[in-house]
């Protein structure tokens, strides 16, 4: 599961936990000091993926990680989930299921799908930029208290359900808010495509964790020089044309030495007007510029 930072702009990861079914083969791992982070990590690999959501939410709370919304698809959508984000200090947007859970209106309990039939569809008003229907209406749940949802249809058969525990957002907002949800599958793209995320060589679970955490710093570096450089966009052609400069350095770094080489024992026959300080003075100046920008290549990496 990944946690992540949207400003806006720009996607930050900001955490990781890996999950493992506590039957599975090999989970006797050998003993380690429980005051690290390695026992702490292997004891939340098997947590609930509800738990160990929960416990990513309050570690960025606690770090201090500025947000207005938690955002998630409809796999974690259940009122106890909600709530406990909600006690964490975020508010939450997120899609809906439409399961048999009840939802309070006017006194009386709603589906999510007799709510649309029975009143939501009336209501609904095109949303001019987004080229939807939606309408909100405030409910309750038994644990979260009162809540935003938010129906958005085509105009046809097929609607979808979002849920917002701001009041007073408009159905706009809630839409534009969502969409940054997106940006999470784009660094998954990214990661899986550029920077290899799970696809480690390696079984122990410590080295996995610590890929991931790689991975994330790359991709963190490679955000940066994007803010740095101001730029909008995915990290995808930032990182081809730093992989390019890198491949294109590495190969001059390693052809300089051949190079210098006979620069050196031809220096009587090519450079004979030249001075023997000079020449030397000359190598060490292209030199250093190979080294330099390989150091600045391999930053960007």
């Amino acid at each position: 599961m990944q946690l992540g930072y949207h400003n806006g702009i720009n996607f930050y990861p900001v955490d990781v936990a890996l999950n493992a079914s506590s039957n599975r083969q090999g989970s006797k791992l050998r003993e380690i000091d429980k005051r690290t982070c390695g026992w702490k990590r292997r004891k939340e690999a098997l947590d609930k993926k509800t738990t160990a959501l929960l416990q990513m939410v309050d570690r960025a709370w606690h770090a201090g990680i500025d947000a207005s919304f938690v955002l998630f698809d409809s796999w974690f959508a259940h009122d106890k989930i909600i709530q406990g984000i909600c006690s964490v200090g975020y508010g939450v947007i997120c899609r809906l299921k439409k399961g048999r859970v009840k939802y309070g209106y006017h006194g009386q309990a709603y589906t999510l799908k007799q709510l649309w039939q029975q009143v939501a569809k009336k209501k609904t008003k095109w949303l001019s930029q987004h080229n939807v229907k939606g309408v909100c209406l405030n409910v309750t749940l038994p644990k979260t208290g009162e809540v935003r949802l938010l129906f958005v249809s085509d105009g046809r058969k097929s609607w979808q359900p979002l849920l917002c525990t701001d009041l007073e957002m408009e159905a706009s907002q809630i839409l534009d808010y969502y969409a940054w949800r997106w940006s999470i599958e784009v660094f998954f793209k990214d990661a899986k495509q550029m920077l290899y995320i799970a696809k480690e060589q390696s079984n122990t679970f410590d080295a996995l964790v610590a890929c991931h955490s790689l991975v994330m710093v790359r991709y963190l570096l490679l955000v940066y020089i994007l803010s740095k450089r101001r730029m909008n966009g995915p990290v995808g052609p930032l990182f081809r044309q730093g992989s390019d400069d890198q491949s294109l350095l590495a190969m001059s770094q390693s052809l300089w030495p051949f190079v210098k080489e006979l620069i050196i024992r031809s220096g009587d026959v090519l450079c004979y007007k030249i001075e023997p300080d000079t020449l030397f003075h000359f190598i060490d100046i292209i030199e250093n510029t190979i080294i330099g920008q390989t150091r600045i290549a391999s930053a960007k990496l």
